[in-house]
C-alpha cells in the first residue's frame, strides 16, 4: 500500500512539474513530493522488526509528511490567485510550526514532547502504536487542522464564485482535500482497523489519484481559474474554444458581444444554432483560415478584426479562436504611418532646407556627440564625406583627423585668443550663448558668428544642444575696411587742416607723416623726391622727410636706404609715373628689387606717387617691419589722395617761398647791381686812371730811361687788369644770355696739370710760395672728353684766387678719379673764409667783401663763371674753408 502511495505521488509530481509555468503547478508538485517522500519511509517503518528501527524510520517519514498541511495551503492560495500571501515571510510562518515539531522530534532530549511513548510491537501485524506528547497536539495537530480548514474554506468560496468547468475543478480539489481529513480523524480518535496502522499515506495516495484525474481529464493545470477570470473575461478580445462539431467548449463575454449572441448559457451548444447577428464575422470565425486583418461591416459601421486560430492539444479537431478588434489599432497604425510619412516628408524638407543653407547647423547630445549636421558643416568645418559620418562622433575627432592630415601646419586649425568650451557652458547653464569665433579653420582664416542653445524635451529635461554658425568673414572685412577708412579719412582731415593752417611746412609735413603712420599702423612713413636727369626724367629719388616708430631699434641696427635709383627698379618708375599705387610683400619680390630695400627689416610697403604740374615729382612710402600688411583698395585710394595733398601743400609753400625768395633776390639784385656797378666803376677807373696818369707822365721830357720803362710797365699792368675786367663782364653776359656752349674734345690731364704748373710758377715764386701738383695717375695716359678751354679757365680762376689770398705757405693743384667722374681741387694756406662768405662765394655780383674799400682787387665774377662752366660740363663745385688756415675748392666733371 505504501509503495503504491509513493509511486502515485511521484507520478503526480511529474505531471504537475511538466506544467510548472502555470500558477499552482509548482506547489502541487511539492505537495505530491512531500507526501510521497513520507510514504516511502513508512515502507521501512512497517518492515522493521525492532522498536528502535521503527522509531528511526518514523522520524524519517516526518521529514516529508510533516510539511504537507503547509504546502497544501500554499497550493490553494496560488490556485485561487492570492499571491500576496505567498511572500517569503508568509511561507516561513507557514512552515515554522512543522519545522519546530520536526526539530524537537529528532532531538533525543525533546523527543518525548512529540512522542510520549510507544506500545510494543504487535506480533500479528508487526505494527507499533505511538503515544503523542503536548507539542504534537498543541503545534502539529492544531496548525495542520487550521491550514487544512483554511484551504477548504478558500475552495468553498471558489465554488460559490465560479461555475462550469472551473467549479468542477474546485469540487475535485475539495474532495481531494477531505480525504486526508478523514484519515487524520481516524488516526487521532483511534478508530482504526489495526492498532498502529497509519492511514495518512493511503489517504494521500487516494487524494493524489483524484488530483491526477483532475490534471488529466479536467485540465486542472491548463488554465488557472482566477487567471482565466482575470484574463479571459476582462480582456476586450473575443476568445472561444470550439470542438470538431463547432460546439462551444468555452467562450468569453467579448466573443458573445462581437458575434451578437445574447444567450450566455451556450457551453456545449453548436455556435451556428445560437442565431448570431454578425453572420460575416461568424463565417470568418468558424472556417479554418486565419485573418491578420479582415474588414467586416457591423450595423453599418466598418470594423477590422484579427482572427487567430490554434488547435487544442489532446482534442483532435478542436481549436481556440481569438477575435481581436484591431480597428482602433489599424487606424492608429495608419495614423502613425501617415504621421511617419509626414514626419519623413518634413524631415526631408528640413534636410533640404538645412543642406541648401550656407549657414552651418548642428545638434549634439549630452556627451557632445553630433546627432545632426547639415552639408555646409560637413564641407567647411568637419570635412566629412556626408552628413551621416559625423553622427555619434565629437568635434575633437574631426579636429584631430584634420590636423593629422596636415602635420606641421601651425595655422591650419588655430583660433585667436583663449579657447573656451562653449558646449559645456550651454549644457551646464541651460542658457543660450552668442559669440564670434575667429581664427584658422582648415587653413582658412574666418570669422564665425556662432549661436548655441539648449535642447529641452516636452518635460523640460535637457537632452542636448543645437548650434548654428554663419561665416561673417566678408562682413567683418567690410566693417574693418569701413573702420579703417574712417580712421584714415579722419587722419587725412586732421592732416589737411594742419597743412593749411601751419606756416612751418616742414614741421607740418613731419606731423602729417606721424598722423598717417599711426592711422595705418605702419612703422615708417617717408617722402622721397625725384632727382631729374638732363632730359627731365626721374633717374633717382632721395628721402627728404621721414617718421619712424621703431621702439625695438630695428632701424638703428639696420639702416634704411635713403636713396634709390630707378634704373634698378624700372617697373616702379613706370607704375608710379603712371599714377599707380605700388604695394609689395617683400618676401615675394624679385631679388633685383630687394636690393633697393633692407628685406630683413621691411616685411611689406606701399608707395603712393606725388605729382607736380602733372609731372611725377616723388612718392610717399609706408613700411611695415612686423607683418606682411594687406592694404585695402579704399586705403590705397585714400593714401594716393593724401600723397598729392601733402605734395600740393609742399609745392604751395615752396612756390610761396620761391616768390618771397625771388622778391628778395630781385631786391638784392638791385642792391648787388648797384654795388657791382660801384665796384666795377672803381675797378675800371683805377687802371684807367693809372693808364691816363702815367701816359701824362711819359710826356715829361726830363724822364730817364729807367723811369719811362717803369711808367710803361704800370700802364701795361693797368691795361691787362682793365682787359681782364672787360673779359669777365663779356663772359658773364654771354652766360646770362645762354650764348656759351661747351666744345667737347679730348683733354690730356697730365698735360693740363703740367701747363698749370709752368704758367703759375713765376707768380708763385714772386710771392715766395710753394706750388704742389698732386696726381697719383701721372704715369698713366689720362684722357678726358671735355671742353679744354673751360677746364683751363676753371683751374686758372681757382689758382689765381688762391695766389691772391695767400701770402705765405703753399698752393696745391690736385686730381683724382672715381669711375667716370673726375675730381680736381685747388688748395691754399691763405686767409680762409667765414661761413657766410662760403654761402655767397659762387653767387654772381657777390664778393667776400662788398665794400669799395676792400683789401683785394677783382670783379667778383671769376667764381661765378667757374661755377657755370662746371655745371655746363656735368659736374658740381664746392668749397671747404677755415679762417687763417686756408681753403680747398673742389669741382667734378664727367667724362
Amino acid at each position: 500500500m505504501y509503495l503504491v502511495t509513493a509511486l502515485v505521488s511521484l507520478f503526480g509530481v511529474v505531471l504537475a512539474w511538466n506544467k510548472k509555468d502555470i500558477k499552482g503547478a509548482k506547489e502541487l508538485a511539492w505537495l505530491m513530493f512531500a507526501s510521497g517522500f513520507g510514504a516511502f519511509w513508512v515502507i521501512f517503518s512497517t518492515s522493521a522488526l525492532t522498536v528502535a528501527e521503527k522509531v528511526f524510520w518514523a522520524k524519517m517519514e516526518y521529514i516529508g509528511g510533516v510539511f504537507t498541511p503547509a504546502i497544501f495551503l500554499m497550493f490553494i492560495l496560488r490556485f485561487t490567485e492570492r499571491d500576496k500571501y505567498l511572500k517569503t515571510k508568509y511561507i516561513i510562518l507557514y512552515l515554522l510550526p512543522f519545522f519546530v515539531t520536526l526539530c524537537l522530534l529528532w532531538i533525543k532530549q525533546t523527543e518525548h514532547l512529540v512522542w510520549s511513548g510507544f506500545s510494543s510491537i504487535y506480533p500479528d501485524t508487526n505494527l507499533m502504536e505511538f503515544y503523542h506528547g503536548p507539542v504534537f497536539w498543541m503545534i502539529y495537530v492544531l496548525f495542520s487542522y487550521l491550514m487544512m480548514a483554511l484551504g477548504s474554506v478558500l475552495i468553498l468560496l471558489f465554488l460559490i464564485k465560479h461555475k462550469g468547468r472551473y467549479r468542477q475543478q474546485g469540487i475535485v480539489i475539495l474532495l481531494g482535500s477531505l480525504i486526508p481529513w478523514t484519515s487524520s480523524i481516524f488516526y487521532i480518535t483511534g478508530i482504526n482497523i489495526a492498532p498502529g496502522l497509519d492511514l495518512a499515506p493511503a489517504s494521500i495516495a487516494i487524494s493524489g489519484i483524484i488530483l491526477i484525474y483532475a490534471i488529466s481529464y479536467t485540465k486542472l493545470l491548463n488554465l488557472v481559474p482566477v487567471a482565466r477570470e482575470a484574463l479571459v473575461e476582462n480582456i476586450p478580445d473575443g476568445i472561444l474554444a470550439l470542438d470538431k462539431q463547432e460546439r462551444i467548449l468555452d467562450i468569453n463575454k467579448a466573443a458573445l458581444n462581437l458575434l451578437g449572441i445574447e444567450n450566455c448559457k451556450v457551453h456545449g451548444l453548436s455556435i451556428r444554432s445560437l442565431g448570431a447577428d454578425n453572420t460575416h464575422l461568424l463565417e470568418a470565425v468558424t472556417d479554418y483560415n486565419e485573418y491578420p486583418g479582415i474588414e467586416i461591416d457591423i450595423k453599418g459601421k466598418g470594423y477590422i478584426f484579427q482572427i487567430t486560430k490554434k488547435p487544442l492539444k489532446n482534442a483532435a479537431g478542436s481549436r481556440i479562436i481569438i477575435v481581436n478588434d484591431i480597428t482602433g489599432q489599424i487606424l492608429k497604425e495608419r495614423e502613425v504611418v501617415n504621421a511617419e510619412k509626414r514626419c519623413y516628408n518634413l524631415y526631408s524638407l528640413f534636410r533640404l532646407m538645412a543642406d541648401n543653407m550656407p549657414d552651418l547647423l548642428w545638434a549634439k547630445d549630452l556627451e557632445k556627440r553630433y546627432i545632426f549636421v547639415n552639408k555646409a558643416m560637413c564641407d567647411s568645418i568637419l570635412l566629412a564625406k556626408d552628413t551621416e559620418e559625423p553622427i555619434g562622433k565629437t568635434y575633437s575627432y574631426f579636429l584631430e583627423l584634420s590636423n593629422r592630415e596636415h602635420p606641421g601646419v601651425e595655422m591650419w586649425n588655430k583660433l585667436d585668443g583663449q579657447i573656451k568650451d562653449t558646449d559645456m557652458e550651454v549644457l551646464q547653464t541651460g542658457k543660450p550663448i552668442h559669440y564670434i569665433d575667429k581664427g584658422y579653420f582648415n587653413g582658412v582664416y574666418s570669422h564665425l558668428d556662432i549661436r548655441k542653445s539648449p535642447i529641452l524635451d516636452d518635460n523640460g529635461t535637457l537632452i542636448g544642444l543645437v548650434g548654428s554658425a554663419r561665416d561673417v568673414t566678408l562682413q567683418k572685412k567690410n566693417e574693418a575696411e569701413i573702420h579703417q577708412r574712417d580712421i584714415l579719412l579722419e587722419a587725412i582731415a586732421k592732416a589737411t587742416a594742419l597743412l593749411l593752417k601751419s606756416e612751418d611746412i616742414e614741421y607740418s609735413i613731419n606731423r602729417v607723416l606721424e598722423i598717417l603712420g599711426k592711422a595705418t599702423g605702419v612703422n615708417r612713413v617717408y617722402i622721397f623726391k625725384n632727382k631729374l636727369s638732363e632730359s627731365s626724367e626721374a633717374e633717382s629719388a632721395r628721402q627728404i622727410f621721414e617718421w619712424v616708430n621703431d621702439p625695438s631699434g630695428v632701424i638703428a641696427k639696420n639702416p634704411i636706404t635713403h636713396e634709390i635709383f630707378y634704373k634698378t627698379i624700372p617697373d616702379w618708375m613706370m607704375d608710379l609715373a603712371g599714377g599707380k599705387v605700388i604695394h609689395r610683400i617683400v618676401r615675394e619680390m624679385p631679388e633685383e628689387e630687394k636690393e633697393s630695400l633692407r628685406p630683413n627689416i621691411v616685411k611689406s610697403f606701399l608707395l603712393a606717387p606725388i605729382f607736380s604740374a602733372n609731372q611725377f615729382w616723388g612718392f610717399v612710402g609706408f613700411d611695415d617691419f612686423k607683418k606682411e600688411k594687406e592694404w585695402l583698395t579704399s586705403e590705397k585710394q585714400i593714401l594716393a589722395t593724401a600723397a598729392n595733398t601733402i605734395g600740393s601743400a609742399y609745392f604751395r609753400k615752396n612756390n610761396m617761398d620761391e616768390l618771397i625768395k625771388a622778391k628778395e633776390l630781385a631786391e638784392q639784385s638791385d642792391r648787388l647791381k648797384t654795388s657791382f656797378l660801384a665796384n666795377m666803376s672803381h675797378e675800371i677807373r683805377t687802371p684807367m686812371n693809372g693808364i691816363i696818369g702815367f701816359t701824362e707822365l711819359l710826356k715829361e721830357p726830363k724822364l730817364t730811361g729807367e723811369e719811362q720803362q717803369e711808367y710803361i710797365r704800370v700802364i701795361e699792368k693797368s691795361g691787362e687788369r682793365l682787359l681782364n675786367i672787360i673779359n669777365d663782364i663779356i663772359k658773364i653776359s654771354k652766360l646770362e644770355s645762354g650764348l656759351v656752349q661747351p666744345v667737347m674734345t679730348e683733354v690730356d690731364i697730365n698735360e693740363l696739370l703740367d701747363y698749370m704748373y709752368r704758367f703759375f710758377l713765376p707768380q708763385i715764386h714772386e710771392k715766395n710760395l710753394a706750388l704742389i701738383i698732386t696726381n697719383p695717375f701721372k704715369d698713366e695716359n689720362l684722357l678726358l672728353n671735355s671742353d679744354k678751354e673751360k677746364l683751363y679757365a676753371i683751374l686758372t680762376n681757382l689758382t689765381r684766387n688762391a695766389i691772391k689770398f695767400t701770402d705765405k705757405g703753399f698752393i696745391e693743384i690736385g686730381y683724382s678719379r672715381n669711375d667716370d667722374e673726375h675730381l680736381f681741387y685747388v688748395k691754399d694756406s691763405g686767409i680762409g673764409m667765414t661761413h657766410d662768405q662760403i654761402g655767397i662765394v659762387f653767387e654772381r655780383f657777390r664778393q667776400g667783401s662788398e665794400t669799395i674799400a676792400r683789401d683785394y682787387e677783382g670783379s667778383g665774377l671769376g667764381l661765378s663763371i667757374s661755377k657755370a662752366y662746371v655745371e655746363m660740363l656735368g659736374g658740381k663745385i664746392w668749397v671747404e674753408s677755415q679762417i687763417d688756415i686756408g681753403s680747398v675748392f673742389y669741382f667734378t666733371v664727367k667724362g
